[in-house]
């Protein structure tokens, strides 16, 4: 009798213990999956919030290169008048033509403009997150933007530092600059490509110099045609960069659009 009444108390004790046993499985169980719908909600949210930070990335993207090819275009077009200037000056410089000095002034203050592309692609990475981007073609044209804008404005410092360092003081000891200056801010055409706000426009004249114009020397100079030469060449160069880089802005926005 004791026998079956030990055997009875272990068996009692163990059906408690498999209830028990159960009963923890069940409980971790229920927080496992706790635990697992609430990472799912989590990231969930997560991607719907970068989701939301991809439109408006794309949306301020869409944006910046927009006024990028707008921008790239009145440079273009900038560098095109130059080149056409300074091409006429040589026609005058071959032929010895110096009596239409209004036109010669003309032309003249056309090729001292310096139009440079205004982006700053050295932090276009740290200023925003790409990794946000799910499209991989975007990505990868974004990827090289910096390397092409920077292509481009290696051209573009050339003309800069030839400018200010070689052609401006040639002009200067050769010509009344003083002329030229007034005329840049008379050439409204011109001038529209440089300033942000094209209606805006130089109200305080320099005006030009009672001396009489003197082109003699400046149209005798071996020095100009050189510089006129180099003038044409480098602004050439910088509108095949540009027309690569404009090329280049419309896949991005093609692939922002899509």
């Amino acid at each position: 009798m004791r026998l079956f009444k030990n055997l009875r108390k272990q068996l009692i004790g163990g059906e408690k213990s498999r209830k028990y046993m159960a009963y923890a499985i069940g409980e971790i169980l229920l927080l496992v999956i706790g635990i697992l719908i609430a990472l799912q909600i989590n990231n969930w949210n997560e991607n719907r919030q970068n989701r939301n930070k991809e439109v408006i990335l794309l949306s301020q993207l869409r944006q910046e290169f927009s006024a990028n090819l707008d921008q790239l275009n009145d440079k273009i077009d900038q560098r095109k008048n130059i080149v056409k200037s300074a091409k006429t000056l040589l026609v005058n410089f071959d032929q010895g033509d110096i009596n239409n000095s209004d036109s010669i002034v003309y032309h003249l203050q056309r090729t001292i403009f310096i139009p440079t592309f205004n982006t700053n692609s050295s932090d276009f990475f740290s200023a925003r997150d790409i990794s946000l981007i799910k499209n991989d073609s975007l990505r990868v044209l974004l990827a090289a933007w910096p390397s092409q804008v920077d292509q481009l404005v290696e051209e573009e410092l050339q003309w800069v530092t030839y400018r200010d360092k070689q052609y401006l003081p040639f002009l200067t000891s050769h010509f009344q600059a003083r002329n030229l200056y007034n005329g840049v801010q008379l050439d409204l055409e011109m001038m529209r490509t440089v300033l942000m706000d094209k209606s805006e426009k130089f109200n305080d004249r320099i005006g030009n110099s009672r001396e009489k114009i003197d082109l003699s020397d400046l149209m005798t100079s071996q020095d100009f045609e050189d510089h006129l030469g180099f003038a044409i060449m480098v602004h050439n160069l910088s509108n095949i960069q540009s027309y690569t880089l404009a090329s280049h802005i419309e896949k991005i926005l093609e692939q922002i659009k899509n």
